[in-house]
């Protein structure tokens, strides 16, 4: 992760579907803080309407 190429992760909104990318080191920082289990993806919140963002 750190010094090497980043990797983004496309999220998508349940409701609204705004689409947006999450570069790795933002996803592993919340990952972590969340206490996700090892291949679990986290659920972000939307920008645009507040509601669940998932991982596609």
């Amino acid at each position: 992760m750190f010094g090497g190429k980043s990797q983004w992760y496309q999220y998508r909104c349940v409701s609204c579907g705004n689409e947006t990318e999450v570069e790795d080191i933002v996803f592993d920082a919340y990952f972590h803080s969340k206490g996700c289990k090892e291949g679990e993806s986290p659920t972000l919140t939307c920008p645009e309407c507040n509601d669940r963002m998932k991982c596609l």
